[in-house]
């Protein structure tokens, strides 16, 4: 299958949502945003209100980089389930 840029947004968006955030802006400090460069894609989380990014991921495709938001997505789920 092939993964877009937007779905790796629209993964984003829905993790920042289950972490409170319902706006991610790039001064939205705890957001995780999708950094685009070199043809490659990464996960990063913003750490100050200047926009400053801590990696996450290591850059990759866009099905690598979809395959880390899963692996991330399914941990939150299973962390949730234990403070039930």
């Amino acid at each position: 299958m092939r993964i877009t840029a937007k779905e790796l947004d629209v993964m984003v968006d829905r993790i920042n949502r289950r972490n409170g955030i319902k706006e991610a802006t790039y001064k939205t400090v705890g957001a995780f945003v999708i950094d685009k460069a070199y043809g490659g894609y990464r996960v990063c989380k913003i750490v100050n209100e200047s926009g400053g990014q801590s990696d996450k991921s290591d850059r990759g495709t866009a099905s690598e980089t979809y395959s880390w938001l899963c692996g991330y997505e399914t941990a939150l789920r299973d962390e949730l389930r234990e403070l039930e």
